[in-house]
C-alpha cells in the first residue's frame, strides 16, 4: 500500500500484521487473531479485538484500543488522546506526554507509564484487576484515588481508611497541581509511582 493510505483492516481468524503505515486513519478490528503494529505514525488509530492479543509501536495523536480477553500492549510516540478498555486482558501502556488518558478493566491489570501534559487529565478504573501508574516526579496534578476493598500505595499524600467497614481514599496535590488524575478500582489494589 502507498505509505500514506488511510488503512482499514478487518480478520475473523487470521493474524494482522501493520507495518510502516502513516496515512490519516489506521482501523484494525479482529475476532481471534494477534494484532501487532510497528514502525506507523498514523493521524488517528483505532483497534478492536475479542481474543487475540493487541501489540502496538505506534505514534499518532488519538489511539483507542479495545479488547475482551486479549492483553493491549502500547508504546511510543503518544501524544493527544488515549483511550483503552479491556475485560479480561492486561493492559500495558508506555506513552509521552498525554492530553488526556482514559483506561478501564474489568478484570485485567493495569500497568500505566505516561507522562501528563499541563492541565491534562487521566481517568483510570478496575473491577477486580489491580492498577499502576508511573509518573514522571515532576508531574502536576491533583490525585484522586478510590478503592473499596484494595490497597492504595502512593509517594504522597495520607491514605484515608475507612472506620467502619472496607474502603480506602487519597486525595493530594503533586506538583503545581493543574492537571487532575482520578483513579479508582473496587478490589484491586491502585499504586502510584513517581519516577
Amino acid at each position: 500500500l502507498p505509505q500514506r493510505a488511510s488503512v482499514d483492516v478487518e480478520s475473523v481468524s487470521a493474524d494482522v500484521d501493520v507495518q510502516q503505515v502513516a496515512g490519516r486513519k489506521l482501523d484494525v478490528a479482529s475476532v481471534s487473531g494477534d494484532v501487532v503494529v510497528t514502525a506507523s505514525s498514523p493521524g488517528e488509530a483505532s483497534f478492536e479485538s475479542v481474543s487475540g492479543d493487541t501489540t502496538l509501536r505506534i505514534t499518532t495523536a488519538k489511539l483507542s484500543a479495545q479488547s475482551v480477553s486479549g492483553d493491549l500492549r502500547v508504546q511510543g510516540g503518544l501524544t493527544g488522546e488515549v483511550e483503552m478498555e479491556s475485560v479480561s486482558g492486561n493492559i500495558e501502556l508506555g506513552a509521552k506526554a498525554l492530553n488526556r488518558l482514559e483506561v478501564s478493566s474489568v478484570s485485567g491489570d493495569a500497568i500505566l507509564r505516561a507522562a501528563l501534559r499541563p492541565g491534562g487529565s487521566i481517568q483510570c478504573e478496575t473491577l477486580s484487576g489491580d492498577l499502576q501508574l508511573d509518573l514522571p516526579r515532576d508531574t502536576g496534578a491533583k490525585l484522586n484515588v478510590e478503592t473499596f476493598s484494595g490497597d492504595i500505595r502512593s509517594p504522597g499524600g495520607e491514605v484515608d481508611r475507612e472506620e467502619h467497614g472496607p474502603g480506602q481514599t487519597l486525595h493530594t496535590t503533586l506538583g503545581n497541581g493543574n492537571g487532575r488524575i482520578n483513579l479508582e478500582s473496587f478490589s484491586g489494589n491502585v499504586q502510584v509511582n513517581l519516577q
